[in-house]
C-alpha cells in the first residue's frame, strides 16, 4: 500500500517521473498545455497562490497514477528542467525575466517560456500570441550560428521579447540547495551562455535612456539593476521552496481500480463512471473533447503495447482520437450498423461508444488493429495507402497534396476522411499513376475533397456533416468512376451545402475566372462585382472565400515546401506552421497609410501577396521590395553590407545544396519557390498611392493562376455539373397526370401541400384498374434528396387488390384505405446512369410484391412500356 500524503513539495513534484513515484494511467492524454499557460502557473506558485489540488490512485509498490493535474505538473517538472512523463523537456524551456513587470502589468513575475516551434518565445504583453514576422527576423540577429532554427536545439536561444531572461531552473537549483543569491549570479555568468548577448541587448533596447551615461557607466548601472533584481527574485523562490512554509500543493486519492471494476455487481458500471469521472476532472482546466474522452475510455480496454501501436500508426495522418472516431464509424459500417439516425455523424457521444466497447471492446480491439496491420491494399495497411495517395510526391505524384494540407483534412474533417477510407475499404477503390485514365481519376479524386473540404461546409461554415448526409447514396452505391465525377458533386449542392464554383475556362456559355485576368484597372474597379454580373451572382461568395484561402497558396508552392520542411516540424506542440505568411510586398507600404485607393487595399491582403516563407530565408530580404526580395544580389557590388548579404545566400545555399545549386540561380529559384511569375522581380514599388496599379495588377494575376494551378492539376472544371442527357427528367410534369385528378373522393389522400404528385394512365392487372405514381418533396432537387422518391401502385376503386397484400410485404401501405402501397426511393443524381439505376430498383421491387407471378411479369412491363413511350428510351 502507498502512503497518502496530504501535500506534496514543488521540488517531489518534479521527481515524480525520473524516481517512477507517479505515472499515468493509459487513460490520460498527453501535455496539452499552451505557453502561456505553463507561464501563468508559475507566476502563480511564486506569489503563493493556490493551483488546485492532484487527483492520484493508489497504483501499488509506493507508486501511484496521477488522474488530474498532470498538466500542472509536467509545467512544475518544465521549470526545474526535469523528465517529465511525456518527454516534453525537449520542447519547452521556461524563463524568469529579471525586468520586473510595469504597474499596469496583473503579472508579478515576468515567466518565459520558449518551444520548438517558437524558439525566440511568444510576445511579453500578448502571452498567448506569437512574435510578428518583423521581430523574428529581429530575433534571428541575436542568436549565434543559427542558419535554420527549427532544426537548432532550443538551448541556442532565449525569448527575444524580453528583457533579461535568464533560465529559471538556476534559481530552483541553488534555492533547493539553501545557497544564497551571489551562488544564483555566479551560476548565471558561469553556465548561461546567452548572457553577454541578453545584456548586450538590453543596453541596446535602453540606448536612449542611458545616453546621458558613459558606456562603463551604463554597464554598472545594468550590473546594480541585475544583482538587486536577482537577490529580490531569489529570496521568492527559497521562501516559495520552504520546507515548513512554502508552496505545497494537496493530493486527493481515488480508487481507480474500482472505478473501472469489471465486476459491475459489486462495484457501480464502469463505463458510465469513466465517463463522468474525466468529464468532471477536466471541466476546470483544459477539458477532454469528445473524441478524446472516447479515446481515454477506450485505452482503458488496451494493453499499453497496442496503444503505442495505434499511436505510431497514425503518426503521419491522424491524431489517435481522430482516428479511433472514424475507425469506430467503419467498425459499424462493417457490422451492418449504418442505418443508425446518427451512423455517419463523427460526433459521437461518449455513452454511445462506451455501450460499444462494453459489449464488443475485442471485436472493435481486432477491427482497429486490422486496420493498421493488414497490408492488404497494395501492400499496404488502410492507412499508408490512405496517406499514400494524398500526398505529394515529386517523382511520382507531383499534384498530390503537401502535408499541411492533407493533414488539415484529417485534423479537421472527419467526415472527409471517413468518406475516403470508406470508399478503399468497402468499395475496393484504387488509385495509381500507371497511366492516363488512373491519373485523371487519382486528380479528380484530390480534386473533391479539396473542393469539399473549403467549401462544403454549409451557410454557416460548421462542418462537414451535412455534405456527407447529402452524398451517402453515391458514396454507398456508385463505382469509383461514377462516385469521384460530377455526380457526387451534384448531391453535394443538395440545401446550398457546397459553394458553387464556376468555370475556369470561359466558353460562349460561360464566363470564366480566367477573364478576371484581362480587367483594365482603374481606382474604381470592383472585381468581384465585376465578376459577379458577368458570371452570375452565385459565384461571387466562391470568389470572395478563395482568394483568402491559404491553403491554395500551400498548394501552389508545394513543391518548395515539401523539398525544404520535414513532415516533423510540422508536428511540433504548439503550431503546426513552421513559417512566415510573409508578405511580398511588404505591409508598411499601405500600414496605417492614407489615400490608397480601396481596389489597392483590398486585393493587398488578399492569397496573391502572400507567400508561405521559411524563417531562415524570410530573415534576410526584410521588409523590402518584391524585385530586392526575388533578386538580391541585383546590386552594385561596392554598396554597403553586399558582401555581408552574399555571405547569408552563400551559407543558405551552402545548407541547402537539394534546393539550389549555386548562388548564380537565387533570383530564379526565389521566383519559382514563392510562385511568382518573374515580371514581380521587376517591382520595385516604394509608394502604393502612386504605384497602385501595378502591384494590384501583380496580386490579382497572383491569384487567379494559384486558383488556376489547383483547376488544372486536380480536374475541377471536371466536377463542374454536367449538362443533362437526352433523356428527358423523369418527373417531366407534361409526361404524366398530376395529382389530384378528377375524384374528389380521393383529393385529400394525397400531401398536395408538400410534395409533388405525379400519376400514370390506368392499366389493368387481374381485372383491377391501378396506376404508377410517384410522390416527392417540392423544390429544384426535392427528387435528389435521399430517400425522398415515393414510388407505388395507386387503385383508384379501391377493390382489394392492395389490401389482399397486408401482413404478406414490408412494404408501406396506406392503412386506412388500403388504396396504395409504395416504397422510398433515392435518384442519384441527375445523370443518365442515376435514372437507369432508379427505374430498375423500381421493377425489381414489384417483383417483390406479393402477387401471382402473373401479375409481377404484367406490372414490370406495364412500367417499361409507359416509361419507353413517354421518353423514346429503353429502360431496362
Amino acid at each position: 500500500m502507498s502512503e497518502n500524503k496530504p501535500t506534496y513539495s514543488l521540488q517531489e513534484i518534479a521527481t515524480w517521473d525520473e524516481e517512477q513515484k507517479v505515472s499515468l494511467p493509459t487513460v490520460q492524454r498527453g501535455f496539452v498545455w499552451k505557453p502561456h499557460q505553463i507561464e501563468n502557473l508559475w507566476d502563480s506558485l511564486l506569489r503563493g497562490y493556490p493551483v488546485g489540488a492532484f487527483v492520484l490512485s493508489d497504483a501499488g509498490n509506493n507508486t501511484f497514477h496521477i488522474l488530474d493535474g498532470q498538466q500542472r505538473a509536467t509545467a512544475i517538472c518544465l521549470g526545474f528542467a526535469r523528465e517529465t512523463f511525456r518527454d516534453s523537456q525537449d520542447f519547452y524551456k521556461v524563463f524568469i525575466d529579471l525586468e520586473l513587470p510595469k504597474a499596469d502589468d496583473n503579472r508579478k513575475y515576468i515567466f518565459r517560456v520558449i518551444t520548438r516551434a517558437h524558439p525566440w518565445g511568444y510576445r511579453k504583453q500578448e502571452n498567448t500570441k506569437t512574435l510578428t514576422a518583423e521581430n523574428i527576423r529581429k530575433a534571428m540577429d541575436w542568436y549565434d550560428d543559427v542558419a535554420d532554427p527549427l532544426n537548432t536545439p532550443l538551448e541556442k536561444f532565449f525569448p527575444y521579447d524580453a528583457g533579461l531572461p535568464v533560465p529559471f531552473y538556476l534559481f530552483l537549483d541553488e534555492a533547493s540547495k539553501d545557497l544564497n543569491a551571489n551562488e544564483v549570479i555566479k551560476k548565471i555568468n558561469q553556465e548561461y551562455k546567452h548572457w553577454h548577448n541578453v545584456k548586450r541587448k538590453w543596453l541596446a533596447e535602453n540606448e536612449e535612456e542611458l545616453s546621458r551615461y558613459s558606456e562603463q557607466e551604463a554597464e554598472a548601472i545594468l550590473e546594480a539593476k541585475i544583482n538587486r533584481n536577482i537577490n529580490f527574485i531569489f529570496n521568492e523562490v527559497k521562501e516559495m521552496l520552504d520546507p515548513a512554509k512554502g508552496q505545497k500543493i494537496p493530493a486527493l486519492y481515488i480508487s481507480l481500480s474500482r472505478i473501472m471494476a469489471e465486476d459491475k455487481a459489486e462495484a457501480i458500471d464502469a463505463s458510465d463512471e469513466v465517463e463522468n469521472l474525466f468529464v468532471r476532472l477536466n471541466s476546470g482546466g483544459t477539458q477532454l473533447s469528445g473524441e478524446e474522452l472516447n479515446y481515454s475510455i477506450l485505452k482503458a480496454h488496451l494493453e499499453r503495447e497496442v496503444q503505442d501501436e495505434i499511436e505510431s500508426a497514425c503518426k503521419q495522418l491522424f491524431k489517435p482520437a481522430r482516428f479511433i472516431t472514424i475507425a469506430y464509424r467503419l467498425f459499424q459500417q462493417e457490422n451492418k450498423e449504418a442505418q443508425q439516425t446518427d451512423a455517419l455523424t463523427m460526433r459521437i457521444k461518449p455513452k454511445q461508444f462506451q455501450r460499444t466497447i462494453s459489449k464488443q471492446s475485442k471485436d472493435f480491439e481486432t477491427f482497429v488493429l486490422n486496420l493498421i496491420r493488414d497490408k492488404k491494399i497494395q501492400g499496404k495497411t488502410l492507412l499508408k495507402y490512405a496517406q499514400t495517395i494524398l500526398e505529394y510526391n515529386n517523382k511520382s505524384q507531383p499534384f498530390g497534396l503537401p502535408f499541411l494540407i492533407y493533414s488539415k483534412i484529417a485534423d479537421t474533417a472527419p467526415e472527409l476522411m471517413f468518406l475516403l477510407l470508406y470508399r478503399i475499404k468497402f468499395k475496393k477503390d484504387r488509385f495509381s499513376a500507371v497511366d492516363k485514365t488512373a491519373e485523371r481519376d487519382h486528380r479528380t479524386m484530390l480534386g473533391m475533397l479539396t473542393l469539399f473540404m473549403w467549401f462544403g461546409k454549409g451557410e454557416n461554415l460548421k462542418d462537414h456533416a451535412k455534405l456527407l448526409a447529402n452524398i451517402w447514396p453515391t458514396a454507398s452505391t456508385l463505382e469509383k468512376e461514377r462516385f469521384w465525377s460530377s455526380e457526387t458533386v451534384e448531391r453535394a449542392y443538395l440545401n446550398e451545402v457546397l459553394l458553387p464554383f464556376p468555370s475556369f475556362k470561359s466558353s460562349k456559355h460561360e464566363y470564366g475566372l480566367e477573364r478576371i485576368l484581362e480587367y483594365n484597372l482603374t481606382e474604381k474597379t470592383n472585381v468581384l462585382n465585376r465578376f459577379e454580373t458577368k458570371a452570375g451572382e452565385e459565384y461571387k461568395l466562391f470568389l470572395q472565400k478563395v482568394i483568402y484561402n491559404r491553403d491554395l497558396i500551400l498548394y501552389a508552392q508545394r513543391h518548395f515546401i515539401e523539398s525544404y520542411f520535414s513532415h516533423q516540424q510540422f508536428r511540433l506542440e504548439d503550431t503546426s506552421l513552421p513559417f512566415d505568411w510573409d508578405h511580398i510586398s511588404p505591409n508598411k507600404l499601405v500600414r496605417n497609410k492614407k489615400n490608397i485607393p480601396r481596389i489597392a487595399r483590398d486585393w493587398y491582403q488578399t492569397n496573391g501577396n502572400f507567400r508561405a516563407w521559411p524563417y531562415a530565408l524570410n530573415r534576410m530580404d526584410s521588409d523590402s521590395s518584391p524585385a530586392y526580395k526575388l533578386n538580391p544580389l541585383e546590386i552594385r557590388e561596392d554598396e554597403n553590407g553586399f558582401n555581408e548579404i552574399k555571405a547569408k545566400w552563400q551559407g543558405f545555399i551552402d545548407s541547402n545544396k537539394h534546393l539550389i545549386s549555386g548562388i548564380e540561380h537565387i533570383s530564379k529559384k526565389l521566383t519559382d519557390w514563392s510562385f511568382c511569375e518573374p515580371k514581380w522581380a521587376e517591382c520595385y514599388v516604394s509608394n502604393i498611392r502612386y504605384d497602385w496599379k501595378n502591384v494590384t495588377k501583380l496580386n490579382i494575376d497572383r491569384n487567379i493562376r494559384m486558383i488556376q494551378e489547383w483547376y488544372q492539376e486536380l480536374t475541377i472544371e471536371a466536377l463542374r455539373k454536367e449538362n443533362r442527357t437526352n433523356i428527358k427528367d423523369l418527373f417531366d410534369n407534361r409526361k404524366w397526370s398530376i395529382l389530384p385528378i378528377n375524384n374528389s373522393s380521393i383529393d385529400d389522400e394525397f400531401d398536395t401541400d408538400e410534395n409533388i404528385n405525379r400519376i400514370s394512365s390506368s392499366f389493368a392487372v387481374s381485372n383491377i384498374q391501378l396506376h404508377f405514381y410517384f410522390s416527392y418533396p417540392d423544390g429544384d432537387n426535392g427528387h435528389l434528396e435521399d430517400g425522398k422518391i415515393e414510388f407505388g401502385l395507386f387503385e383508384k376503386e379501391g377493390n382489394n387488390y392492395i389490401r389482399k397484400m397486408k401482413n404478406k410485404t414490408e412494404n408501406e401501405i396506406d392503412f386506412q384505405n388500403f388504396k396504395w402501397v409504395f416504397k422510398d426511393f433515392t435518384l442519384v443524381s441527375g445523370h443518365l446512369n442515376s435514372y437507369i439505376n432508379l427505374v430498375q430498383g423500381m421493377a425489381n421491387w414489384l417483383r417483390t410484391l406479393p402477387v401471382a407471378n402473373a401479375d409481377k411479369e404484367l406490372l414490370i412491363n406495364q412500367l417499361k412500356e409507359i416509361l419507353s413511350s413517354k421518353f423514346k428510351a429503353t429502360l431496362k
